[in-house]
């Protein structure tokens, strides 16, 4: 790209042109290699990230004013100004910029486009060559779909060998399958930061995918799972695994998704990061639901005493406790039972109480038993969630 370079002579190339040609690499998944980032900008009449104002880094190999020591490192240029069209299509295929060379031996480096409020910056053109500037190929549908076949052959699948593709002529192709998945929340709404994958019984599939990527589907694939990332506040979908015999082909194959809102205890786990209801991380002999259940922490034995003899009874002839229910836990139902013996038999509900019916705080309860029918009683409390409770007026 020679983005340091002035004009001049062009320096003596080696007899092998392949030693000063460059290709820029992307990456799907951000994981694959420390420092940098995944994916491409794709520039469509609606957007286009060629003719704005964002930051501009051309990256690759200068080829001129160099010392030879220095030929095989890459250096950048940054400018912000806006590529030229040069072609009438809609959106336009070429650009062009004077801000650096488009010497041969270049060709094939990115231009990459820093998205506004983004830190990252992401290949959006391809250059082809010039003379005292650069021209540039923009990223758009076609040579979107053309990255796509070659992942689909880094992935085994060797049906897109035979599409007999091009550059300018892969956008009026038909006949391919592709996997896509529609993603909202219950509301309808847009969920960007989900991902998805794609798990084949065999061989390589697809990760960290956006809502809005598509990608190949191999015919050697007998099956595959399509799994979902979690997204704060929302319930992750299920997988969902189908059979090569689902999958229509010579289209693309769109999968409905809907994250679900979570509320209450749902949220209140996801929160805490507690998979189990049993869960006792703090060892207090209380689980996850009975610690949401009376407003304590899971990570701590201080909480309050779910059930306690009253202190100050308001009769003598039966007895009286306080159980403790939640103004804040959602869906809660707190029952409160009482049996002479133990294990429990004849058991009796004392009282029902719930956050809806407008109760909260210690809750008194009087035995239906009096205290001269049996030497002992034993009195508990059962929590149950249940998402079909009325909210709380």
């Amino acid at each position: 790209v020679a983005p340091d370079s002035v004009d001049g002579t062009v320096a003596n190339l080696p007899d092998d042109d392949q030693e000063v040609d460059f290709a820029v690499l992307y990456f799907a998944n951000e994981a694959t290699w420390d420092g940098g980032s995944a994916n491409f900008l794709q520039s469509s009449a609606a957007r286009n990230w060629l003719t704005g104002t964002e930051n501009k880094h051309a990256l690759g190999y200068p080829q001129r004013s160099q010392a030879y020591e220095l030929r095989g490192r890459m250096f950048e240029k940054l400018f912000s100004s806006a590529l030229t069209p040069l072609d009438a299509n809609s959106p336009p295929k070429l650009y062009e910029t004077g801000e650096v060379f488009g010497d041969g031996g270049a060709s094939g480096s990115a231009l990459f486009v820093q998205p506004q409020g983004s830190a990252n910056s992401y290949p959006a053109a391809i250059l082809l060559a010039g003379q005292g500037r650069a021209v540039y190929r923009a990223i758009d549908v076609d040579v979107g779909r053309m990255i796509k076949d070659g992942e689909d052959a880094a992935s085994g699948n060797d049906q897109v060998l035979d599409n007999n593709s091009s550059l300018v002529t892969y956008g009026g192709l038909g006949g391919f399958t592709t996997l896509a998945v529609s993603i909202a929340t219950a509301e309808d709404e847009s969920l960007p930061t989900a991902r998805w994958s794609v798990t084949p019984n065999s061989g390589s599939g697809y990760s960290n995918l956006k809502p809005t990527q598509q990608v190949g589907f191999n015919e050697n694939w007998a099956s595959f799972t399509v799994t979902f990332t979690a997204v704060s506040g929302y319930a992750t979908p299920p997988p969902r695994t189908f059979t090569n015999a689902q999958v229509t082909r010579s289209a693309t194959n769109t999968l409905p998704v809907v994250y679900e809102p979570l509320s209450g205890y749902d949220l209140w786990k996801q929160n805490e990061v507690i998979a189990s209801d049993s869960d006792d991380r703090d060892n207090d002999g209380k689980s996850a639901l009975v610690e949401y259940a009376i407003d304590g922490d899971p990570e701590s034995g201080s909480d309050p005493v779910p059930l306690r003899m009253a202190a100050a009874p308001q009769q003598n002839t039966h007895a009286e406790y306080e159980v403790y229910v939640s103004s804040t836990a959602d869906k809660i139902r707190y029952v409160v039972k009482a049996s002479n013996t133990l294990p429990p038999t004849n058991v009796e509900t004392l009282a029902t109480f719930t956050k809806a019916d407008g109760t909260n705080g210690y809750k008194r309860v009087t035995d239906t038993q009096p205290k001269s029918a049996s030497p002992r009683r034993f009195a508990w409390v059962e929590y149950t969630h249940d998402r079909n409770i009325p909210a709380a007026p």
